[in-house]
């Protein structure tokens, strides 16, 4: 028979899904944990499950001993349950109450339990609700695209909640496939140098740029090898979030087939007349008139070229 550990397990990473065989979706042994990464639904039928499962254990353990509660029927599970019921909810209605001693200690350990399955519910239920979510906005396909003349590597990205993210940074990451000297091969991670790693204040959008000249791992590389070299990007974001107070972090995972060649991302910013920008964030993932990029990378330039925000960039 199979156990868990050798299922294999599934994870949405960006726009694709990484399977791991050896690790555990749920783990009874780290309870907290379980509780806190399940859906909602999930969550609340847990919930739902233990309360009426401590009910029925200890309406079971009532109607073992009739005549223990008063004004219940002998025998009857129906009326322990709610009794139960009422003890671990504290609300003691007064029509039903213990009638002996095993029933007064039966109700007096409910009570105990019923206080701290309450506490502990109502623990997780805070942390759940009160954890800081992210709500970035990415671009569905990253854009390679001629910046400056010089080949650049472009994901835009924005805040979807109606406020403001201070002290943004941007980390960007490639994974591409290294063979060795002997033969193996392996998955190498290298930083990409962004433009520029770190914005004061996201108020509209940002369009983080790494341009592909001698020092960065791209240079050298056409469309047809970056594909063989199963390359993956991660950008990673951590900002303030200013009316919360609190971090935020995110972090979005393109595969080779989400990188749109020889385009550029449209506009998403627009002055009017008054000089107010607006924001159109349905058009986060909209490309323009197509650019095509030279298949042999440019020469390398001086670091201040390619340094120009872009349109969209606060």
């Amino acid at each position: 028979m199979k156990s868990s550990k050798d299922v294999a397990q599934a994870m949405t990473l960006g726009t694709s899904t990484v399977f791991k065989i050896g690790a555990v979706r749920f783990d009874l042994s780290d309870p907290y944990h379980m509780a806190i990464s399940m859906s909602y639904w999930a969550f609340v039928l847990w919930i739902l499950a233990g309360f009426v499962g401590l009910n029925t254990i200890f309406a079971t353990m009532y109607a073992v001993v009739p005549g223990c509660i008063q004004n219940a029927r002998p025998g009857s599970l129906y009326d322990a349950f709610f009794f139960s019921v009422e003890t671990m909810a504290t609300v003691g209605y007064g029509s039903m109450a213990p009638a002996s001693t095993y029933g007064h200690v039966m109700a007096s350990f409910e009570s105990i339990v019923g206080i701290a399955f309450t506490a502990v519910a109502t623990g997780i239920i805070f942390v759940r609700f009160s954890r800081p979510r992210s709500r970035m906005m990415f671009a569905d396909r990253a854009v390679v695209t001629l910046h400056d003349g010089i080949p650049t590597l472009m994901i835009r990205m924005a805040y979807a909640r109606m406020t403001t993210l201070m002290n943004v940074t941007a980390e960007l990451d490639v994974m591409i496939l290294h063979h060795t000297a002997e033969g193996t091969r392996y998955r190498l991670a290298k930083p990409l140098r962004l433009v520029r790693r770190r914005m004061p204040a996201l108020i509209l959008a940002w369009t983080v740029m790494h341009v592909i000249t001698e020092d960065s791992p791209l240079f050298g590389l056409d469309e047809e090898q970056l594909r063989a070299s199963e390359v993956r990007f991660f950008l990673t974001v951590a900002a303030r979030d200013q009316q919360l107070g609190v971090e935020v972090h995110d972090i979005k995972s393109y595969a080779f087939s989400d990188v749109a060649y020889g385009v550029a991302y449209r506009d998403v910013v627009r002055i009017d007349d008054d000089g107010n920008a607006h924001a159109d964030l349905r058009l986060l993932s909209e490309v323009g008139v197509a650019q095509p990029v030279p298949t042999a990378p440019a020469p390398a330039t001086s670091p201040s070229r390619g340094t120009t925000p872009r349109a969209d960039s606060p």
